[in-house]
């Protein structure tokens, strides 16, 4: 009989300790659910991060195409306007566009052009 008590106590020894360790199991399981949990949240955050830049960058590039379009219209402008400017233009059409300034300042050289002579 002795020997059954002592085998009960070791049976019983055993049946504690597999509890213990299965507490422990258990409390590393809810620890790694919960990283688990932790992980999925922090990974759906950096994902919409992810979303917004490709977004913002999505939204640059259009600004960019727009950007050098009108660039590009403005270049053409520019030309046409410097190729106009290359053909020559008479005497009497310069002074038609003649101001008010220009006409002091081509009286003045007109003046300096006389007291040289």
């Amino acid at each position: 009989m002795e020997e059954k008590m002592d085998e009960n106590l070791k049976v019983n020894r055993e049946m504690i300790e597999l509890k213990a360790e299965h507490e422990k199991l258990k409390q590393e399981f809810a620890l790694l659910e919960t990283s688990e949990t932790k992980a999925k949240a922090h990974n759906k955050k950096l994902l919409r991060q992810v979303q917004d830049l490709q977004n913002d960058a999505n939204k640059l590039t259009q600004k960019n195409r727009l950007h050098e379009q009108e660039l590009s219209d403005d270049k053409g402008y520019i030309e046409k306007l410097h190729a106009n400017s290359e053909r020559a233009v008479s005497y009497t059409h310069l002074r038609a566009h003649e101001t008010s300034l220009h006409l002091v300042c081509r009286l003045l050289l007109e003046k300096k052009k006389k007291k040289k002579k």
